[in-house]
């Protein structure tokens, strides 16, 4: 296994073969010391059955603490925003908070281009946050209030509302530049294309290129005040969920392509009072926590109870089909993480901390997956070899460092012996060189190599490519398994070496 590692060990047992050594440290033991059993050890069985002899070695720990590989951020991360400029990240699986700092002032908060971004009505600036590190890595000047955030094609759209604009921010040199103007607008979201609302039931939809260029595609108008919007790519439609200033709001889906009206539907949420998107449902609330979901595909609704009171700002996509809730009572602050479809969407609720929780963001879904059964196996089977993975990478270190632990202690007792027990030192000695210069597991202990294979499959949709993913993965699994078959077979042969020198040293 040519690494550091290997190198290291390498150049130990060399001073042995050479009969060189700096003898034993003070107060360590002297060369009636007895190296314990490595296969004894690492298989859990008792060290010893008897008192033990003078000048025990320590045992060979091979359950030594070793972190497990840090695997990217999981998509389902959630961003919580508090009053006093304190930024959270945590796993909505479990409630732990993996991040915190303190940021900027935020009137808006929204995820996207891998980032946080806080947009300050204050001082008319927006705030990128990096998602991994939660530094700040740069604010811009918007010329405004920003109330909504999107993303698309590598830039920062913003809605300033009050100036009647659309702003478009590129990161990369600052510039910023005016896209749209409507009075009245209400809704802004982003792909590409971007849709725009306005409370007139005027609906725009602009393509916006990579270049930085902008160009108004169709716009059209419903009888009302647009509330949510959403644009799927995938399907080839706009839906958009209109309040009329009588009656319940509808929902409406348009061809992507034209505008033209492909269907409409009326979910029948006459108590509902606010409406966001998240993933492919318009969600939707009103008093006493009586919650609905609307998706966008065929109108279907659920409708359940939830937390109750609930921040308008704080809803957010943690992945296709969980939405994830912010509430806070004035004592605490929570996160509901519902699904919605299955009926009990409101029954997995995590306390975050004090009061004060006001946006919550997260990671968009793993990608534009219509996860039919196919991709959902694929996508399992590919979450369960990664799941090995990251046990056998802990296990593979935890084994090299063992390694290391018992070269050192043939270092030491080699120069304080001969006989049978240095030649079974030497022994050992051989085996470990020859495991060394026979073996290539380097890739293995890269710590970037299991973060690279989680990152396949976080935006693969494809069947066909999933499967070609998992074949790679299985082949990780397998060079794994080999590596790990590999250091068992080493210490088996080393053991019964030491076994030998205790033999000699005690005998």
């Amino acid at each position: 296994m040519r690494s550091g590692r290997a190198a290291a060990v390498a150049a130990a047992l060399t001073i042995v073969a050479a009969g060189c050594g700096s003898g034993a440290a003070d107060g360590e033991a002297s060369s009636t010391a007895v190296v314990t059993s490595v296969a004894t050890t690492m298989a859990g069985a008792p060290t010893s059955t008897s008192a033990e002899p003078p000048f025990l070695f320590e045992p060979v720990d091979l359950d030594v603490e070793v972190e497990p590989v840090a695997l990217p951020p999981d998509p389902w991360s959630l961003f919580v925003y508090f009053s006093d400029g304190t930024l959270r990240r945590f796993d909505p699986q479990t409630a732990e908070v993996t991040g915190e700092a303190t940021t900027v002032p935020a009137s808006a908060m929204a995820y996207g281009l891998d980032a946080v971004w806080l947009a300050s009505c204050d001082d008319g600036t927006v705030t990128r946050v990096g998602a991994e590190s939660l530094e700040i890595e740069g604010t811009w000047d918007l010329g405004g209030c920003a109330s909504q955030l999107a993303f698309t094609e590598g830039f920062v759209l913003a809605l300033l509302a009050d100036d009647g604009a659309v702003v478009m921010l590129d990161p990369s040199d600052g510039t910023v530049a005016t896209i749209y103007e409507s009075q009245g607008m209400t809704v802004l979201d982003a792909g590409s294309p971007a849709v725009v609302g306005t409370s007139s039931g005027g609906i725009a939809l602009l393509d916006v290129h990579a270049g930085g260029t902008v160009d108004p595609k169709w716009a059209a108008h419903w009888a009302g005040r647009v509330v949510a919007a959403d644009v799927d790519e995938r399907g080839g439609f706009v839906s958009a969920l209109v309040q009329p200033d009588h009656g319940n709001a509808f929902l409406v889906k348009m061809n992507l392509a034209d505008g033209t009206m492909l269907d409409s539907y009326d979910p029948s949420i006459g108590d509902a009072n606010v409406f966001v998107r998240a993933a492919r449902w318009f969600f939707s609330w009103g008093p006493g926590g009586r919650f609905y979901t609307i998706d966008t595909r065929d109108g279907e609704v659920d409708e359940f109870t939830g937390p109750d009171p609930v921040d308008a700002a704080g809803t957010a996509s943690g992945g296709d089909p969980a939405v994830a809730v912010l509430s806070d009572d004035g004592s605490a602050t929570s996160v509901a993480v519902l699904t919605p479809g299955d009926g009990d969407a409101g029954s997995v609720m995590y306390e975050l901390g004090p009061s004060g929780g006001h946006y919550l963001a997260s990671r968009p879904p793993p990608g534009p997956c219509e996860l039919d059964e196919e991709v959902r196996v694929a996508r399992l089977q590919a979450e369960q070899s990664l799941a090995t993975i990251v046990e056998s990478d802990r296990r593979v270190r935890q084994m090299a460092v063992a390694l290391d632990a018992v070269a050192q202690a043939i270092v030491t007792r080699s120069a304080d012996v001969g006989g049978d027990a240095r030649a079974a030192l030497l022994a050992a000695h051989d085996d470990i060189l020859g495991f060394d210069e026979t073996t290539d597991f380097s890739h293995l202990m890269d710590p970037s190599y299991a973060a690279h294979l989680r990152n396949l499959t976080l935006d693969e949709c494809d069947p066909e490519a999933l499967a070609r993913i998992n074949d790679s993965l299985a082949d990780a699994v397998s060079d794994y398994d080999s590596a790990i078959g590999a250091f068992r077979a080493l210490f088996e042969m080393v053991d019964g070496h030491l076994a030998d020198y205790n033999g000699a040293v005690v005998g």
